[in-house]
């Protein structure tokens, strides 16, 4: 039963995650009701988190949400949220800033998304 009711659960929440696609790249912060909220910038550690729920869900046998997101959240991490001069990854899209935090996460769902 506890089996169940986990896979009930994980197929009642990719189709909430998939709500954070940011269009800029990434994902976003998710409104209570579950749509993205677009006037936060895009967050490395909120982008490699759902990005890692999405690759676990494909690993699972989850069709949807969809390849396209977790392809999306790779995008972002080859591109928006990484430092092309000194390698890593920015804490946000729109800083310079870096934190081991972010990089962990970056691991994890890198990791999971291969």
């Amino acid at each position: 039963m506890r089996h169940e009711a986990l896979a009930a659960e994980t197929a009642r929440l990719l189709p909430f995650a998939a709500g954070s696609f940011h269009p800029d790249g990434g994902f976003a912060w998710l409104n209570a009701d579950g749509s993205a909220d677009l006037t936060r910038p895009v967050e490395t550690w909120v982008s490699t988190r759902m990005l890692h729920c999405l690759a676990i869900g494909q690993v699972l046998g989850y069709t949807a949400p969809g390849t396209d997101l977790v392809e999306h959240g790779v995008a972002a991490l080859e591109t928006l949220l990484h430092d092309p001069v000194h390698g890593g990854w920015f804490h946000k899209a729109d800083s310079f800033e870096k934190r081991a935090y972010e990089h962990s996460f970056v691991i994890l769902s890198a990791s999971s998304a291969r």
